[in-house]
């Protein structure tokens, strides 16, 4: 054809009883192989990438000292972008199909007690808010969520923090620090 240059297809077609069948060359099974293993590491780097933010959020969970039937969850955000859309959810019973919510939540700030007098971890919530959620979550932020459902009395519960990454991805971390990435967000 004009334009083109001619080609040739590296393979043979024997044709018998009218039906054709391709014999690919010996050398291409080890390019196949080859092309397959670059797949999957692209494949494999594409996840580690989408996965970088959310490995940077962290989370904690403990009763409160001298409220019986309280707990507090902590969710750090490590990362140097912002998170959004943070909730904490618990199932308190295996399987249980509801779960419930946080009631309230407030961002914590660095204490103001001077550095020698401070304990290791001098974060405190100046105020939280009546609600089950954070807007969004700065980046090397900490918030705090005020559960009405204590750790201690919930051995088979499993606690969860769900939120959005910067890019739109949605995520889901538990207590014991499994991120599983979500299809779509129902909270």
């Amino acid at each position: 054809l004009d334009g083109w240059e001619p080609w040739t297809l590296p393979c043979e077609i024997p044709i018998a009883d009218g039906t054709g069948m391709a014999v690919l060359p010996p050398g291409t099974l080890a390019q196949d192989e080859l092309a397959n293993a670059q797949r999957n590491a692209i494949q494999t780097a594409e996840r580690l990438r989408e996965r970088e933010q959310a490995e940077n959020v962290d989370v904690t969970w403990h009763d409160v000292p001298g409220r019986a039937g309280w707990s507090m969850v902590l969710v750090i955000n490590d990362s140097r972008r912002p998170i959004f859309g943070v909730v904490v959810r618990a199932r308190l019973v295996q399987n249980a199909t509801s779960l419930l919510a946080a009631l309230s939540a407030g961002e914590m700030y660095p204490s103001a007690i001077p550095a020698g007098r401070a304990p290791a971890d001098s974060w405190t919530v100046r105020d939280t808010t009546p609600c089950d959620r954070l807007e969004s979550l700065r980046p090397n932020g900490r918030s705090a969520f005020t559960c009405g459902f204590p750790y201690t009395a919930s051995p088979h519960g499993r606690l969860f923090v769900r939120f959005t990454d910067d890019v739109g991805l949605h995520w889901q971390l538990d207590q014991d620090h499994h991120l599983e990435q979500l299809n779509d967000r129902d909270w």
